[in-house]
């Protein structure tokens, strides 16, 4: 099992932008395929999906960042 984190606060703008319906419904979906259907959110407003398996995540990181239309910092490990 793997971490993967996924920040949603593009580069220069302040945090807070994570309130609109479709990121949640896109970070529910994430959760739901990947990660038991369970995220976290840090308090620098990065979401957490954790038990993601190993074979998924790749998969995780590419959909995470082509889903949002941009390419989002994410990290896994």
């Amino acid at each position: 099992m793997r971490i993967v984190t996924l920040s949603l606060k593009r580069t220069g703008t302040p945090p807070g932008d994570a309130t609109r319906e479709r990121r949640w419904t896109r970070s529910r979906t994430l959760a739901d395929r990947f990660s038991f259907g369970e995220v976290r959110v840090t308090h620098e407003q990065n979401l957490v999906f954790a038990d993601v398996l190993q074979s998924d995540l790749h998969g995780t990181v590419d959909e995470a960042q082509g889903r949002s239309g941009s390419r989002r910092r994410t990290s896994a490990c």
